[in-house]
């Protein structure tokens, strides 16, 4: 870990003496680049250092111009210490943010690697993660109000009280968690919404079966009725009319036992079949 993080994970973890001010904020970057402009490496990493000292103790909120400039002022010290992954990331944020701005070459030489590494990571399209709002104030990211974090690179979270005044504010890599704070729980996802269930086929067995039930009994009846019209004598009947009426007989009789056969074997697949 390098002594920049370790400075911005004790400056989270202790009470702030006194509450610092975007002004002297401001002022630290401003000798930070100064130094860096001069090749004043030692001077440019303590003026750094003294700015992620103040960053947690802000008693403003953070302004989307002082939060890209304080992305590529990480991303400078980052390159410095050859976290080119790291240094590429805080460079995104500061695009995303203020996607015109352009390095003079006062501060970074025209072909310097630097230039390179700033435009290295697509920053036109944020990837956003949604985080709990807290149960009084609101939160912001760079300056601008919203409960959708950045997660593809840094950003300068804030979490503000009803009248505006910051209570937290904590520089976030990718991989670091929320400071905490009381938030209104986020809503559960709807269950089932975009998923398919297995189908449970016992409650189709057992309706399927009813059905071929019933309908075994109606033509069992159809074919006892048939064949006591067949058994009934019929002067004007021909021989012909007896083979007609016999098959129609057996042809229900066959089918009343079919649809009981059925029946017996949803019944039983829905009882022997486990649910899903």
């Amino acid at each position: 870990m390098t002594l920049l993080l370790v400075l911005l994970d004790t400056a989270l973890a202790a009470d702030c003496p006194s509450s610092s001010q975007v002004a002297d904020l401001t002022s630290k970057l401003d000798s930070a680049e100064k130094a860096y402009a001069s090749l004043e490496v030692e001077q440019f990493t303590l003026s750094l250092d003294e700015a992620a000292l103040m960053l947690p103790c802000l008693g403003d909120p953070v302004t989307p111009a002082l939060g890209a400039r304080y992305h590529r002022t990480i991303g400078l010290r980052l390159f410095i210490e050859r976290d080119r992954e790291r240094a590429s990331q805080a460079f995104a944020a500061a695009r995303a943010i203020d996607p015109t701005y352009e390095f003079p070459d006062s501060l970074i030489p025209t072909g310097h690697a630097v230039r390179a590494i700033y435009g290295i990571l697509d920053a036109s399209n944020p990837q956003m993660q949604r985080v709990a709002d807290p149960v009084v104030g609101h939160l912001t990211f760079d300056g601008t109000a919203s409960n959708q974090r950045p997660s593809a690179w840094p950003t300068i979270a804030q979490i503000l009280d009803a009248s505006g005044v910051p209570i937290t504010t904590a520089y976030l890599f990718p991989a670091d968690p929320m400071p905490a704070y009381d938030a209104v729980p986020l809503p559960a996802p709807l269950a089932g919404i975009g998923e398919r269930r297995p189908l449970n086929p016992k409650p189709l067995l057992f309706v399927g079966g009813g059905v071929a039930a019933v309908a075994s009994g109606v033509l069992y009846a159809l074919a006892a009725s048939s064949a006591q019209t067949f058994d009934q004598y019929h002067e004007d009947w021909t021989l012909g009319d007896l083979e007609t009426q016999r098959g129609r007989t057996n042809t229900l009789v066959i089918a009343s036992i079919g649809s009981g056969v059925l029946a017996v074997g949803a019944a039983t697949g829905g009882v022997l079949i486990p649910r899903p």
